[in-house]
């Protein structure tokens, strides 16, 4: 499957989502641990469709009008991801961003 597609995105934040379910309850999640763990985690540069158009393309899933990098990044929901509080704060806000993404059309511009 192409990288960046829609279908690649969330089945990136269930793996994410999955392996935080399953860690200490009060626990802060962090990306490094996430990382080392299952090799991924939501900064850009595992995100497909960041991945794919962070470069030369504008994002497909930024606010119209904002930068990208967090500040409106799915409808600025991936802030709330990035500064987790607790691991049930994050998994809240992992599932709010990938509901966005789930029910936001968009589709991945071809890098030319």
């Amino acid at each position: 499957m192409k990288r960046g597609t829609k279908a690649e995105t969330l089945r990136h934040y269930d793996r994410m989502i999955s392996w935080a379910e399953e860690q200490d309850g009060y626990a802060r999640v962090f990306s490094f641990k996430m990382e080392t763990a299952i090799g991924e985690g939501w900064r850009s540069r595992f995100c497909p469709v960041c991945e794919e158009n962070i470069v030369k393309n504008p994002c497909p899933l930024k606010l119209d009008g904002n930068v990208c990098y967090g500040v409106g990044c799915c409808g600025t929901l991936w802030r709330n991801m990035n500064e987790p509080y607790t691991r049930s704060d994050w998994i809240k806000a992992a599932k709010q961003v990938r509901t966005f993404i789930k029910t936001t059309p968009f589709t991945v511009k071809e890098q030319s």
